[in-house]
């Protein structure tokens, strides 16, 4: 199981780190021009890696984490209590960023085939996805409280407000001109954030195990989070002005036939 688990450790590295390099072409270049949809689908390719993995771990450090990352020396009882609070904490983070990850990617991509029917996204598959990740999202915080883990804390209401406010879009989509290319963009975004979020948390423990025990350390995971959060509002409040869904944006053809070619 040891060997097993480290040979995801691996595959999960390397596809979330090709993640992390891919996801700034289709963001800078031109919105459905060749590269913008190669690229993309090279770096979905790359972050179904990374989540298809992750959940593996997941369940594996839920059902036997001692089994996965044995001591290598005799621990007293409480102290191995401790750790097993530790490793399901590091399960919780991993999947929620997993699930994350899977929601706003699924939702990003789904919706190319449904620019002109939006209802054609409420399924009981997109429904329920987006439901679990609201109430994974509650566990996680609820979790984080109890255990005062402040990173889960921050975490948590990340899940239930991605989760719960996409299920009321499924279920009551608003009407606007380019509401596909919304919802593309922040599905996509929202990949990024929690690409990101697990890259600096893991990075910094690993490579600056010191700073990582200091009150520096929530920048870690704040800044990303936060950083992508507003990145994103941004962005489709500047495609939203471009394409008149927001008061005082003009609607052009030439910008709308940009963002009009990607399909899935």
């Amino acid at each position: 199981m040891e060997t097993l688990y480290q040979s995801l450790v691996c595959v999960h590295i390397t596809g979330g780190f090709g993640g992390l390099l891919l996801l700034w072409v289709p963001l800078l270049t031109r919105k459905g021009g060749r590269t913008h949809r190669r690229v993309g689908w090279a770096y979905v390719t790359c972050m179904s890696v990374a989540v298809a993995t992750a959940f593996v771990m997941v369940a594996i450090l839920l059902v036997d984490p001692l089994a996965a990352k044995p001591l290598r020396r005799p621990h007293p009882p409480e102290e191995i209590a401790v750790i097993m609070k530790q490793y399901r904490a590091f399960a919780a983070f991993l999947g929620m960023l997993a699930l994350l990850t899977f929601v706003s990617g699924w939702t990003g991509l789904t919706v190319l085939r449904h620019k002109k029917d939006p209802l054609g996204m409420r399924t009981p598959f997109n429904l329920g996805s987006s439901a679990l990740l609201g109430l994974v999202g509650v566990v996680v915080l609820v979790m984080g409280l109890q255990q005062g883990i402040w990173l889960l804390v921050f975490l948590g209401p990340l899940g239930i407000l991605t989760g719960f406010a996409g299920t009321y879009a499924l279920l009551y989509p608003p009407r606007l001109n380019m509401g596909w290319w919304y919802d593309h963009l922040g599905g996509m975004m929202g990949t990024g954030i929690a690409a990101y979020t697990a890259f600096t948390v893991f990075g910094a423990q690993r490579w600056m195990p010191d700073l990582a025990r200091t009150a520096l350390f929530p920048l870690f995971w704040i800044v990303p989070i936060v950083g992508g959060v507003i990145a994103s509002e941004w962005m489709t409040r500047h495609y939203k002005r471009k394409f008149g869904d927001l008061p005082g944006g003009r609607p052009s053809a030439e910008d709308s036939g940009r963002v009009s070619t990607p399909s899935a």
